[in-house]
């Protein structure tokens, strides 16, 4: 998806100004790859966090299980 917008915004410039994205355009591309690695960087941690929590929940589901097989046993 990221690809994708990179081509289209090179499109753009390519038609409305006429610059053209390539290797002599190191500093956009440079730009671009910055940008795209913040946002994964981002969301890697929101879901490391969302994954603890869930963990979390997990194990207090389990203790309450137990504790009501516990007292159905009893």
């Amino acid at each position: 998806m990221l690809l994708k917008y990179y081509l289209q915004v090179s499109e753009c410039l390519e038609s409305h100004f006429g610059l053209r994205l390539g290797k002599e355009d190191k500093i956009l591309k440079l730009s671009f790859q910055e940008a795209v690695w913040k946002k994964k960087k981002k969301k890697k941690k929101k879901k490391k966090k969302n994954k603890k929590k869930k963990k979390k929940k997990k194990k207090k589901k389990k203790k309450k299980k137990k504790k009501r097989s516990l007292k159905q046993e009893v």
